[in-house]
């Protein structure tokens, strides 16, 4: 059977226990069909059923010219139209007003905690092992940072892709700030340094880090 290109994010959005009868790969399109994708810029996409998968309704809509490719200008103004919706008022700020709608109406999903993210439906081998790693060490804190937040859903490890912008730490986000957030986060997604963002890539980059954190059977933290 034949797993279309973002059941691989199922690496990222860990499926579920298995209901009686189903095979992996149902169970893995069973879960990237009720999981939303949350974008570099914190748009959160959710499956409607019939159109293509979150992930690729982002890549599209950022595509401007249709290339396949992202450039920083059109990550650029990716952002600038994710900056107009979480600034509901209009006034030039995602301030804490927003901030709170985002939180509790945008994706209430980032609220979950790792622990039960990792029970049930929610959960999955992966995502099991992840939440093994303990201790400070680089490699544990790098796992929790995967399963924190908003990052349970996107190619990057930022738990609140909104309040992350923050630089000044005032609680509120200007324009100019989340415009510095994106430069910043091309370049975590920009392995190859390139200055070309391909979903593909980006997916399978994702599945790697999460796999190469993963513990090893003698427990390594």
């Amino acid at each position: 059977m034949r797993i279309p290109l973002l059941i691989s994010l199922s690496v990222l959005f860990v499926a579920g226990t298995p209901a009686p009868g189903q095979d992996r790969s149902e169970r893995i399109a069973e879960a990237a069909a009720t999981r939303p994708f949350v974008s570099p810029a914190g748009q959160v996409f959710r499956p409607d059923g019939e159109s293509a998968r979150p992930a690729e309704r982002w890549f599209a809509a950022a595509d401007a010219n249709g290339d396949g490719v992202l450039d920083l200008a059109e990550f650029g103004a990716d952002f600038e139209r994710a900056f107009a919706e979480l600034d509901r008022d209009g006034d030039g700020e995602i301030d804490p007003e927003d901030v709170q709608h985002y939180e509790q109406v945008t994706l209430p999903e980032m609220a979950t905690s790792p622990g039960r993210a990792m029970q049930g439906r929610g959960g999955g081998r992966l995502g099991r092992r992840l939440a093994q790693r303990r201790g400070n060490g680089e490699r544990a804190q790098a796992a929790r940072a995967m399963l924190q937040g908003a990052a349970r859903f996107s190619l990057l490890s930022i738990a609140h892709p909104v309040m992350d912008a923050d630089a000044d730490f005032n609680r509120g986000v200007s324009r100019a700030e989340f415009a510095a957030a994106a430069d910043r986060r091309f370049a975590m997604l920009d392995a190859a340094r390139d200055g070309r963002l391909v979903l593909a890539d980006m997916i399978a980059a994702r599945r790697e880090a999460l796999r190469g954190l993963m513990p090893n059977r003698r427990g390594e933290s």
